[in-house]
């Protein structure tokens, strides 16, 4: 049990000091939102790797090929690279171009921006709200591993991961988000 608090807080506080860094390099609220244009494809390629396995890899995924195993790894492991890496190739580009013409700070701005249409925008808004199930998951699945690792009751464990990571991004915005999650790639 020390060893995994030994080694948690050497993670709180790395991430931390990725969050203060995120912080120097935010001026304003587009470059919290977005960073300052100046993060390279590998950055953001590994940024979107990260946040999508480290949600999958340990909650999402095992129960999906536990129940329908080599479809599912098969699923994982092919349809799925495949796609981020045809999505990735096919519109980030022009996506970019668009977003940076139109000063698109988040998907529904653009989305708003792109089709002229402030209605969409805010329907891709209340979509986006609805994703706090899926942050529900996650933080859920997370304190369940907090409480077999570190010995925290559910409560605590709850309130370290919503006010720590809450913290370091509000903190470090988008650069804390990019740092911190080239790390865990």
């Amino acid at each position: 049990m020390t060893l995994a608090w030994i080694l948690f807080s050497i993670y709180l506080i790395g991430t931390a000091w990725l969050g203060w860094l995120g912080h120097k390099k935010t001026d304003d609220f587009g470059s919290f939102a977005i960073g300052k244009g100046d993060l390279s494809p590998l950055q953001v390629g590994v940024t979107l790797a990260a946040a999508t396995a480290s949600a999958a890899t340990f909650i999402i995924n095992p129960g999906f090929v536990y129940v329908d195993g080599l479809a599912a790894f098969m699923h994982l492991g092919l349809s799925v690279y495949l796609g981020f890496v045809s999505m990735l190739i096919l519109l980030s580009f022009r996506f970019r171009k668009i977003g940076e013409e139109a000063g698109a700070l988040t998907i529904p701005d653009w989305i708003g921006k792109r089709y002229g249409s402030k209605a969409f925008s805010l329907y891709f808004a209340i979509i986006n709200l609805l994703t706090i199930a899926f942050i529900v998951l996650l933080v859920g699945g997370i304190s369940i591993v907090m409480q077999k690792l570190l010995g925290v009751g559910n409560v605590a464990a709850l309130l370290i991961t919503l006010i720590f990571v809450t913290g370091y991004v509000l903190v470090g915005g988008t650069y804390a988000h990019v740092f911190t999650n080239m790390f865990q790639g």
